[in-house]
């Protein structure tokens, strides 16, 4: 979890670099609920990003969604 986009990203990669082949991840939204009850609680907006491994050459292949970057 981070605020950071740049951050979120590198994880991501880092991420996917120990997996094997066909591995796949994704950076999403996230904001804490401090109302939920009876605990606080994140709510999921948006996939921001997709990625996953190329299961033939194990190149890392990124979606955006339109607008984030």
């Amino acid at each position: 979890m981070t605020d950071v986009p740049g951050t979120a990203h590198r994880e991501l990669l880092a991420a996917l670099r120990a997996m094997p082949k066909r591995g796949q991840g994704s950076i999403r939204q996230a904001r804490l609920d401090l109302c939920a009850h009876p605990y606080p609680a994140y709510r999921y907006g948006p996939v921001l990003v997709r990625a996953r491994r190329d299961g033939t050459t194990g190149e890392i292949v990124f979606r955006y969604r339109a607008g984030w970057r």
